[in-house]
């Protein structure tokens, strides 16, 4: 049954037992270190710690009586004082531990217990009271009277009852550390005998699977002696049942025994033919290295030529790319002169624009100058009616006589200042009309400037789209010079490329020479090596 499972499956089930026995033994011995641990457990942070609150509560038990007998016997002022702060304090301790014990104890026993500790506790509190007042009024004979008769059997009923509440807690501990123990004892046998399980059950399996393993590759190993010592006959005393990986290696070997008593029987065959065709490979391979001889001379030719027309191409290029330059810098100047063509058209527009401004302000100016002839004619008019009016004066002022003389003299001055306003208003008038006349010419001449500026700018408008022109055409020769510089360029490198090809052909038709010399000379060790194999192969057994 094993035969027909493979190796690697039976490893598995192996591992796998062994894995399961293993896991079974960790798994009961983790359950039971976990029972241990909650014991351990519950004796350090449950018994252990009730206990010592129990052990606390009856040393403060214990010392509230000796101070309180000390009080009564021995001291007295701030002494009594002093001990009754203690008393205060240890009380207060003794209620923080009962406290402790009531908020952790879970048993109904245990409860009852408690319960009954502060019973047994709450007449000592009233006794206190009565004995602090009796200590301090110095009534030591009712103190001693009181703790005799009713605080110390109250006293000791309280510490019986602790006393039994902490036997309570130190058989629960001997209980849990005895179970402990047991679950320790338990624990190692169960290790113990799942250990020797596991020990027995994988020799056994182990056995098992070597069996299984080590039949058939016995077999493959005898297989394998019998092809080394050259005995390829078929052996029918082994039989290949199984499936496994020794079995079919068995059966890989048989098929390989098979194969080679195939191919050694072909080559015993073909080892003749073998030798007959590599001296027929030896001639051809001679001919061939003299074809390659003369090739190898043609592509050295062919390689220089096309050196030669490399090194042309190159001398073009040099030449075109030169031509480029000289376009560029020609489109260079052309775009210079037209931005310096641009600059004089726009000053030109520039200077029309202030012209014709100015012939605005002459036509403004004119307009202005007539005004001032209108008014210039109103105040020689008026200076003429003057003068009238100055004559009238002097001659009424003749007709007035002594009278009138100092009014004659206001007129005649009147009639010479009206003479000389008429005079001034006759230059004035003059010189407007000379005025009049220059910005006429001035009008005129600016005039003609506009035209001229306007012929100017237009001229330099028609220069400058003339340069953009030119510039647009250097640019055109230049684009197509780069292009003729770049297809040169390439064929520049196509020729090199072509010129290292040829090269490269001319040195493999002489490696492709001394190739076929070597091939000629490997025909002949392969017609020797034929004859070795043919005495090479006699020796097996077929």
């Amino acid at each position: 049954m094993l035969s027909n499972i493979a190796t690697r499956t039976k490893l598995f089930i192996l591992s796998g037992t062994l894995l399961l026995l293993m896991a079974l033994q960790i798994g009961f011995a983790l359950f039971e270190l976990n029972q241990t641990g909650s014991n351990i457990d519950s004796l350090i942070t449950d018994r252990q710690p009730k206990i010592e609150q129990q052990n606390g509560i009856i040393q403060n038990t214990l010392l509230i009586g000796m101070l309180l007998r000390e009080g009564v016997m021995d001291q007295n002022g701030p002494e009594i004082e002093e001990s009754i702060r203690k008393i205060g304090e240890l009380r207060a301790d003794s209620t923080k531990r009962l406290t402790y014990l009531q908020e952790n104890t879970t048993s109904a026993e245990s409860k009852a217990l408690l319960s009954e500790m502060e019973i047994a506790r709450a007449p000592l509190a009233p006794m206190y009271e009565k004995l602090f007042a009796m200590v301090r009024a110095n009534q030591d004979v009712e103190a001693t009277a009181l703790m005799r008769n009713e605080y110390d059997p109250a006293y000791k009923n309280f510490l019986s009852k602790v006393d039994a509440m902490m036997a309570s807690q130190k058989n629960k501990m001997r209980k849990t550390s005895s179970e402990t123990q047991e679950s320790f004892v338990y624990t190692r046998s169960l290790m113990i005998a799942s250990g020797i399980l596991a020990t027995v059950l994988g020799l056994i399996a182990a056995t098992w699977i070597a069996r299984s393993i080590s039949h058939p590759l016995s077999n493959a190993l005898r297989e394998a002696e019998r092809i080394a010592q050259g005995d390829l006959r078929a052996n029918n005393d082994i039989k290949v049942t199984g499936t496994d990986e020794p079995s079919r290696l068995l059966l890989a070997l048989q098929q390989m025994r098979a194969s080679l008593h195939d191919m050694t029987k072909l080559i015993q065959q073909n080892a003749v033919e073998v030798s007959r065709a590599a001296q027929g490979l030896a001639d051809a391979a001679k001919e061939v290295a003299n074809s390659a001889q003369s090739q190898s001379a043609a592509t050295s030719g062919a390689a220089a030529t096309l050196e030669q027309l490399t090194v042309s191409i190159h001398h073009v290029a040099d030449n075109a790319e030169d031509a480029a330059q000289q376009a560029r810098t020609a489109g260079n100047t052309a775009k210079m002169g037209g931005s310096f063509v641009q600059t004089s058209s726009d000053q030109m527009s520039a200077v029309g624009e202030h012209v014709s401004q100015s012939a605005t302000k002459m036509s403004d100016l004119e307009q202005d100058v007539g005004e001032i002839g209108k008014m210039a004619t109103m105040i020689r008019e008026v200076a003429d009616q003057t003068n009238l009016l100055a004559l009238n004066a002097a001659i009424e002022a003749a007709r007035a006589g002594e009278t009138g003389r100092g009014f004659a003299v206001v007129a005649d001055e009147v009639r010479k200042l009206a003479e000389r306003t008429t005079k001034s208003a006759h230059e004035i008038s003059t010189m407007i009309s000379r005025i009049q006349n220059g910005s006429s010419s001035v009008n005129q001449f600016m005039a003609d400037s506009v035209a001229s500026v306007q012929d100017a700018t237009l001229s330099s408008e028609s220069a400058a789209l003339a340069m953009d022109e030119i510039e647009e055409n250097a640019n055109a020769v230049v684009n197509a010079i780069s292009q003729i510089s770049d297809s040169l360029k390439e064929q520049k490198l196509a020729g090199q490329d072509l010129a290292a090809r040829m090269e490269q052909v001319s040195q493999m038709a002489e490696e492709n020479g001394d190739t076929v010399m070597n091939l000629a000379s490997t025909a002949n060790q392969l017609s020797s090596l034929a004859g070795q194999l043919q005495t090479a192969v006699s020796r097996f057994k077929i």
